[in-house]
């Protein structure tokens, strides 16, 4: 039986190792997938940092951790012929988890009875399937991660719905960090005492509406109000020109928030389409006549602006430094994107983060591997997968 077919009622989870910072048998990885073509590869190249928080200090401070985390997560399940303009993830949730992404960017809407994940008026999969099939596998099996679930974009009538899916599939009451525990000296130690795996982020609610939920007494103690605690700066016009300015303006706004750190930060290394272009070019390509052409190579879509302008993002993220104010970075395709969860694990190491010894040792292969690809390894002679596995941490 896979392992997404034990829930929504898990037995209690048990640690998957009883050392920290052990990397996991291949064992380890079978039945963590969901059965669809939108799963990551099951090798060790492409889930290298399936648990790699579990190589970090107990007293790094979560506004201190560099956290890899992915744009729109949920628009891989969006299907149709709307879907090269609204796709910016090729992988599920649970695929993106097992890549090593811990914080995942969801925007909600639909009935109360149904909540549904939506990038603008396209929808995607039922939140329900979501929590139960994807997100809540990693959770109940990995219990030396903490992921952000940001619900930056919730409708109201799919909050109450939304909580109990939390509750019923992510055991939320017992796992979700309570609002009376987060600041900004919270630690992975905190954290990890208390039993908590995840933060619950609600969007869309201003204080007076999250004040009135809390009177009312359906919102739980674990949400938290997300412009409380997580800054997320955007300008969607400068976003929609083109990726060549928004290095300059991540650097501005970082340094901004480095002066207070009285949130966590996310810098959104991500491309905007213009509507308007590529409504226009989705025209032209469908009076020439699609067939036989790829959607993904339709310009203006996200894959495109990935491909053709993504390196100025990767151009910003490259040059990152241990003193650069870095916290959540944002990207869109997180397939093609694996240098930056290496580059992530790369700037926790220089900062010190990583657990001394063998830890360590472990944490800066698997950048290493993440960052420079399957041919760096192949050049440095590296021990194959199970090699690598085989061994055991000190």
């Amino acid at each position: 039986m896979s392992l997404p077919d034990l829930v929504p009622n898990p037995p209690a989870a048990e640690p998957m190792s009883a050392q920290r910072g052990e990397m996991l048998g291949m064992d380890d990885f079978e039945g963590l997938t969901v059965g669809d073509p939108d799963d990551c590869p099951c090798d060790f190249y492409h889930r290298a940092a399936i648990n790699w928080m579990s190589f970090i200090r107990d007293d790094v401070r979560l506004i201190d951790l560099v956290i890899p985390g992915s744009h729109d997560s949920a628009t891989y399940s969006m299907r149709g012929a709307a879907r090269p303009f609204v796709q910016t993830q090729s992988y599920n949730l649970l695929a993106q988890l097992l890549c090593g992404i811990r914080y995942l960017d969801l925007r909600v809407r639909g009935s109360a009875a149904r909540p549904v994940v939506n990038h603008n008026i396209v929808k995607g999969r039922a939140t329900e399937h979501l929590l139960r099939r994807q997100v809540a596998p990693f959770v109940h099996r990995f219990p030396s991660e903490v992921l952000i679930l940001d619900f930056q974009e919730l409708g109201r009538p799919c909050r109450r719905t939304v909580v109990e899916q939390l509750r019923e599939h992510l055991d939320a009451d017992r796992w979700a960090l309570p609002r009376s525990r987060f600041s900004t000296t919270l630690t992975l130690g905190d954290l990890r005492a208390g039993g908590y795996r995840f933060l619950v982020l609600f969007g869309g609610m201003s204080e007076a509406e999250f004040q009135r939920a809390r009177r009312e007494g359906w919102l739980p103690e674990w949400v938290l109000r997300r412009g409380d605690v997580l800054h997320s700066p955007y300008d969607a016009v400068l976003y929609a020109r083109g990726t060549s300015g928004i290095p300059a303006f991540l650097t501005s706004h970082s340094q901004a928030w480095a002066t207070k750190r009285d949130r966590l930060f996310v810098a959104q290394g991500v491309c905007r389409q213009n509507f308007v272009a590529t409504a226009i070019d989705a025209l032209r390509e469908l009076a020439k006549g699609v067939r036989g052409r790829s959607w993904w190579r339709l310009p203006d879509t996200p894959a495109w602006l990935d491909t053709h302008q993504g390196h100025h993002l990767d151009g910003w993220i490259d040059a990152l430094t241990p003193e650069s104010p870095a916290n959540i970075l944002m990207r869109d395709f997180v397939d093609r994107h694996y240098a930056t969860i290496g580059k992530a694990l790369r700037l926790n190491l220089q900062r010190g983060h990583a657990v001394p010894g063998e830890a360590a040792t472990r944490l800066d292969t698997i950048a290493g591997m993440l960052e420079h690809g399957r041919e760096w390894c192949a050049a440095r002679q590296m021990p194959d997968d199970a090699g690598f596995f085989s061994a055991s941490a000190t």
